[in-house]
């Protein structure tokens, strides 16, 4: 009776050591206040974790957005005749925007306001450089002292087409007593008919400063082809420098 007695007691002291060799699992839980990262250790997987690992999908890739920035502005100032023009830069060199924001505001020297402008930017490719120009409604016996240019970014997108597929070439300023015009030429390098095509060329003096500018507006480029166009200068002097673009106001350039 003492032998078995002193066996059974040997058997528990064995399954008590063994149990105690073996780890208990754990129930911790993880609540709001807990990150995953401090309840799954990295170092206890089986597969080590490639920190430099990134996703680079078109559906996770980021657009580093940019603001737009104008480099530089004027206005033209004659009898019953007032124009501003802007160039404006895409400073990011990937992402496009659509549907931009801007508004002119025309002051006098103690600050009043004379007249107000504003409308949109349909589209600028990344890295494009863009002309603007526009008609301000001022008083007659009112003198524009300066203006202020304010720009709203538009929605950050990435266009099928990487640049703007219409340039303007053979530019000129034609003089005339009566009807003096500018002249030029816009080409289409694209597959497809451009459409709704708006034209701004602004006026540089022989100090370099944004002077004047004009706008016009072509119904359409054909396919790989050229459209020209004259717009009325009457009222402007005769530029140092020219330099002209041209833009597509309907979203057919994007698929080109």
């Amino acid at each position: 009776m003492t032998k078995r007695l002193i066996t059974c007691i040997a058997l528990v002291l064995i399954l008590v050591s063994l149990s105690a060799a073996v780890p208990s699992s754990t129930s911790k839980k993880i609540d709001g206040n807990e990150s995953l990262s401090q309840s799954i250790n990295p170092a206890n997987m089986s597969t080590p974790i490639d920190s430099s690992l990134k996703i680079d999908s078109p559906e996770h890739r980021e657009i580093n957005v940019q603001e737009l920035k104008i480099v530089d502005s004027g206005f033209h100032q004659a009898t019953g005749i007032s124009r501003f023009g802007f160039i404006l830069k895409n400073l990011n060199e990937t992402a496009g925007y659509r549907i931009s924001k801007y508004q002119v505001s025309a002051y006098d020297n103690v600050g009043r306001v004379l007249g107000t402008f504003e409308s949109l930017i349909q589209f600028l490719f990344p890295g494009e450089r863009i002309g603007i120009v526009g008609y301000l409604n001022i008083p007659e016996d009112a003198r524009i002292d300066h203006i202020q240019i304010q720009v709203i970014d538009g929605d950050p997108i990435e266009p099928k087409v990487a640049k703007n597929l219409l340039s303007v070439e053979n530019l000129n300023y034609i003089q005339d007593r009566y009807a003096p015009k500018v002249t030029g030429v816009i080409n289409n390098s694209a597959n497809q008919t451009m459409e709704n095509i708006d034209v701004s060329v602004i006026f540089f003096d022989e100090t370099g400063r944004l002077s004047d500018g004009l706008e016009t507006h072509v119904n359409f480029v054909p396919a790989a082809g050229k459209s020209a166009f004259e717009i009325s200068s009457y009222g402007t002097k005769s530029p140092s420098r020219m330099e002209a673009f041209a833009e597509s106001s309907d979203w057919s350039i994007q698929q080109a």
